[in-house]
């Protein structure tokens, strides 16, 4: 009886595991969430291109729990910083911003992402051309089931001529 029983709990223990392992495997398909982020970087940087200010946003938690650190400049809720984006763009034109390098680690409902960047606006006003190059750590939050940007931390390695800093 004791044999029947232990081969019983084995039995169930092995049903559990291979229960668990599968969930796990349908649940988490890092390749696809991965693409999906890249997505969502990919579209910001259209968007903004574009001087498409909307559609840019959508690609942002767009609440006071997103934060910012981007040259030296830290905001604090997304209204601010879209303020001065959209400050930036009355004045200046991205000519080009190209991702590098980019990996993307996602747990669960939260992500992150590492890349470098490159890119380059002009000023209608006159100023020379604002050039650089950056490292950035973005960190994502699945929402209704969409990938959107919680916190940007974007880290200045390399001015190329211009300013130096963007307004915004």
């Amino acid at each position: 009886m004791k044999k029947l029983a232990v081969l019983i709990m084995l039995m169930t223990l092995v049903v559990l595991i291979m229960g668990c392992e599968k969930r796990v495997k349908v649940a988490v398909q890092p390749e696809l969430e991965a693409n999906q982020i890249k997505g969502v970087l990919s579209n910001a940087v259209s968007s903004l291109a574009q001087k498409d200010i909307s559609g840019w946003a959508k690609n942002y938690v767009q609440d006071d729990s997103f934060t910012i650190i981007n040259f030296g400049q830290e905001w604090k809720g997304f209204a601010a910083y879209r303020e001065s984006i959209t400050d930036f763009l009355k004045t200046a034109s991205i000519q080009g911003q190209q991702h590098h390098n980019t990996q993307v680690y996602v747990a669960g409902d939260v992500a992150w992402a590492t890349y470098s960047e490159d890119w380059t606006a002009k000023y209608a006003d006159g100023r020379p051309d604002f050039v650089m190059k950056g490292l950035v750590t973005a960190g994502f939050v699945k929402r209704n089931g969409q990938w959107l940007i919680q916190h940007h931390h974007e880290t200045q390695i390399q001015q190329a001529g211009g300013t130096g800093r963007a307004k915004s």
